[in-house]
């Protein structure tokens, strides 16, 4: 056999020894003393060792391991095997392994597999296979030698790791589905519809079978789900629950019969993650429609102030949204950044200069610039600056002043428009009693993002509008210009 010749190769009787060496060590005196060591050596390993004669398939040795392991599995064997055909001992091996010792014996080469079998009481046992060919001088293959590693325990942490890995999915599938469902609460351009849309989609991702997982959500006469929802026997839901009362479901639904699980075919985690989906839609539905209540009271507190302040004014003091002050303004002729209390007389010449070339009255000049320094003197006290700009409109202009303060309060703008001297900070003085009494109109937009206040001059004068500028001591304005 190729690998006796090989061993006796390497250790003659006698080869490479001289007189110094000791001679107490143990030498090979034959192929057969070398052959005996061999196949003792063979015999003692802790795992199975077996050869097989080629080509008529017998046992021509197995070493203790392989009579232990195979006892404990079930299969007989005794000194009376060796010699039997391997078929006979193992006959499932020639449906299984034919082909495979026949590549080895053909292709003269050692091949390597992974297999298990069963033993007493169904315990399967794992094994990590080498077939060797054994080849004699001749290059002919006349035996396979196979190396059966036991790797039960090996496999088995394998196996639990890769239940714990897949567990750690499922769960991270799960936390990712509920960052997403939270995450849709804090969109706030999007509303209850499309959060609702959106989240059915989402749902059967974080399931255990997503590819077979349909979803429903319905809360109140609202109903979304996946393009693949029917009702199954397999399903399970959860209440939405918005104001202490159900409100509507989340629905999971299996579209095939899938093991029996935790809760029918579904995890118990399946059953925690649909009931924290139903709970985070509660609470995202809940807090969306008081902020709409909300929004619906300050718009209607709001649309009755400005309804007040229109009338109490005339219709001169318009409270209005920036969106439309700039639809009505249109492109600006000219801006200014606005950031010191220097800038205010440039601002005024300059607007004076432009709005005069324009055709404007010289008394509705000055006019037009007395409303001008209250706007922009209000804007660098009270919001330390902001952006300005003038308008031409038909027969006017339209002076804007833009800044990020605090806003005006609701609340303030009946008493801004109507109760004299009064201010929302110390300065303001009389200016918005100014800009109504001489501006053709003043529109105010205002909120906690900042004030828009935007000035009408028309070019010529109104019969009800004074024809020059009427300043109390008490406005302290500075006219000059």
């Amino acid at each position: 056999m190729q690998f006796i010749t090989t061993l006796d190769k390497r250790l003659r009787p006698g080869d490479g020894m001289t007189s110094n060496q000791d001679s107490s060590i143990p030498r090979c005196q034959s192929d057969d003393h070398l052959r005996r060591i061999t196949l003792a050596t063979l015999d003692n390993l802790p795992y199975m060792v077996k050869t097989i004669s080629i080509p008529d398939y017998r046992i021509i040795f197995l070493n203790q391991a392989g009579f232990r392991v195979l006892n404990a599995l079930g299969v007989e064997v005794t000194r009376e095997t060796i010699g039997q055909q391997v078929w006979d001992i193992f006959p499932l091996w020639k449906e299984a392994y034919f082909t495979t010792f026949e590549e080895v014996r053909t292709q003269k080469k050692v091949i390597r597999l992974k297999d298990f079998s069963y033993g007493v009481e169904n315990c399967i046992t794992y094994w990590d296979i080498a077939l060797v060919p054994v080849v004699d001088k001749s290059g002919k293959v006349i035996a396979i030698t196979s190396v059966h590693v036991d790797t039960t325990e090996r496999k088995q942490i394998e196996m639990e790791r890769e239940k714990l890995l897949a567990k750690l999915e499922e769960r991270s599938k799960e936390l990712h589905c509920l960052y997403q469902i939270a995450s849709l609460g804090q969109e706030t351009e999007i509303g209850i519809d499309q959060i609702l849309a959106r989240a059915v989609e989402i749902l059967p991702h974080a399931a255990q079978y997503p590819h077979v997982t349909a979803a429903r959500i319905t809360v109140g006469g609202m109903d979304y789900r996946t393009p693949n929802f029917h009702e199954t026997p397999w399903m399970i839901s959860s209440d939405i629950i918005i104001g202490s009362r159900p409100a509507g479901k989340v629905i999971f639904a299996h579209l095939e019969e899938k093991p029996d699980s935790d809760e029918g075919t579904f995890l118990r985690d399946e059953r925690f993650l649909i009931d924290s989906v139903a709970d985070h839609l509660g609470t995202i539905i809940e807090h969306r429609l008081a902020a709409q209540r909300d929004r619906e009271r300050e718009q209607l507190k709001r649309e009755f102030y400005r309804r007040i302040v229109e009338a109490a004014t005339g219709g001169k003091l318009i409270i209005s949204e920036r969106e439309d002050i700039a639809e009505i303004a249109g492109k600006p002729l000219k801006t200014w950044e606005l950031r010191e209390p220097s800038d205010v007389t440039l601002i005024r010449h300059e607007v004076a200069e432009i709005v005069c070339a324009g055709g404007m009255e010289e008394s509705r000049i000055d006019l037009f610039v007395v409303c001008i320094g209250e706007v922009i003197t209000n804007a660098i006290k009270h919001a330390g600056g902001g952006t300005t700009s003038l308008h031409n409109i038909d027969d006017g202009y339209i002076f804007a002043v833009t800044d990020t303060g605090p806003g005006i309060e609701d609340l303030a703008l009946p008493e801004l428009a109507l109760k004299k001297g009064y201010t929302t900070a110390a300065s303001l003085g009389m200016g918005y009693k100014v800009m109504l009494a001489y501006a053709d109109k003043v529109y105010l937009a205002t909120d906690t993002a900042g004030t828009t206040v935007a000035i009408l001059m028309k070019n010529h004068a109104s019969k009800e509008l004074p024809s020059s500028p009427v300043v109390s001591k008490a406005m302290s304005i500075d006219l000059a210009i």
